[in-house]
């Protein structure tokens, strides 16, 4: 029992100390360079009028971009926009279903996400130039490709082609694609697009998804960080005046800011438990190796009045202790091999999209756990054999 518990304490030390050196040494500008592709982002939801394909939105945007650049002094370089509507849905033999059942806690499955383009949208974003045929759609699957030759969604039922180096469309999507399954599909028009967003809203009801327009503004690489602040600013000032219906107006330097925030409430968080847990583990082995010591105090004097002598009553403390001690060390290795994808998807959690660092933190978490119990057993095997003598 005594073990088992130091082998769950230990793996829970790892753990946290991996997340917080992850924290540490991640990057904060490649993240946030990874979800913002432009100095500004917006998206704004279109009307439920299905006869909407967002023209008018786009156009009223583009001005409204213009006018803000005018009025804080700052010169637009880039701007890219796109269409899309997100599903939560749960896989099928021949698709994928929406139901209300994707969004429950007790699912049986789990959900796939599915993020949905119009083909004109995918080419002005990537610069390709696919042409789809009446009910066809392109699929790309961030995780495992979709491998069927047809895909059914609600009352539609398309030809697929998969696209295995498909452009995702969508910002941040390997924090998306990690937790959860996800595919990309490009639709034939936005006509197409708006009408699956309309029976998935008979469907799901208040669950709903909406169709968002989505636009990337790159703004000239000089700018300081106040002026991107004020153009996004000034920008949600002049679109909330249109009544344009606004899901998020956000700079890449206030999502850095927040981003570092919830990273520091993190970082500050996991550490604390860490020693914690840590403490609780040298806590136990200690007590645990006292108390063995005044139970074998007897045993090993009985050893040397049958002739034992010291070098080898130190011999065999030496490896009672080494097995003590280092057994729960290799049965932690073997639970953190085991819980790797886990802790990796608990590193999207807090936004750290750098996965790629993961396994150095892990390795440095387990060096440092294993430096503090050499430690603790150089200190224990000193009392226990100060105890036995």
């Amino acid at each position: 029992m005594g073990l088992g518990n130091i082998t769950v304490l230990s793996v829970g030390v790892i753990l946290l100390l991996s997340i917080a050196v992850s924290l540490y040494i991640v990057s904060d500008n490649k993240d946030g360079d990874s979800q913002y592709a432009g100095n500004v982002i917006s998206e704004v939801r279109l009307s439920e009028d299905t006869d909407d394909t967002g023209e008018e939105v786009k156009a009223k945007l583009n001005e409204l971009i213009d006018q803000t650049a005018s009025e804080t002094n700052n010169t637009v370089t880039g701007l890219s926009s796109y269409t899309y509507l997100n599903l939560v849905t749960l896989a099928a033999d021949d698709g994928f279903e929406v139901t209300k059942d994707a969004y429950s806690m007790l699912a049986k499955q789990s959900p796939a996400s599915l993020y949905l383009t119009d083909q004109e949208s995918y080419n002005q974003l990537t610069g390709d130039n696919i042409s789809l045929d009446e009910n066809e759609v392109y699929v790309h699957g961030t995780g495992d490709e979709y491998t069927k030759k047809t895909l059914s969604l609600m009352d539609y039922q398309f030809s697929v082609n998969v696209m295995e180096d498909m452009e995702e469309f969508s910002l941040d999507n390997e924090t998306t694609s990690l937790i959860s399954d996800t595919y990309y599909i490009i639709v034939e028009d936005i006509e197409t697009l708006r009408q699956i967003e309309k029976q998935q809203k008979e469907i799901v009801e208040g669950y709903a998804a909406s169709t968002n327009v989505s636009t990337q503004i790159r703004l000239e690489q000089d700018i300081n960080e106040q002026q991107e602040i004020a153009f996004g600013e000034q920008l949600r000032s002049n679109m909330e005046k249109e009544d344009m219906d606004l899901v998020v107006v956000d700079s890449r330097t206030e999502a850095a800011s927040d981003l570092q925030a919830l990273r520091s409430g993190v970082l500050f968080i996991v550490l604390n438990l860490a020693v914690l847990l840590l403490l609780m583990t040298v806590l136990i082995i200690y007590y645990k190796q006292t108390s063995e010591a005044y139970d074998d105090k007897e045993r090993f004097s009985i050893l040397q009045k049958i002739g034992l002598n010291q070098m080898e009553i130190k011999k065999a403390i030496k490896s009672q202790i080494l097995t003590v001690f280092f057994l729960p060390v290799i049965v932690t290795g073997i639970h953190i091999l085991a819980i790797f994808l886990l802790m990796r998807k608990l590193m999207i959690l807090v936004m750290i999209n750098q996965v790629n660092l993961f396994p150095i933190s892990v390795l440095i978490a387990f060096l440092v756990f294993l430096i503090v119990y050499m430690i603790i057993y150089r200190i224990t095997a000193r009392v226990y054999y100060k105890i036995v003598q």
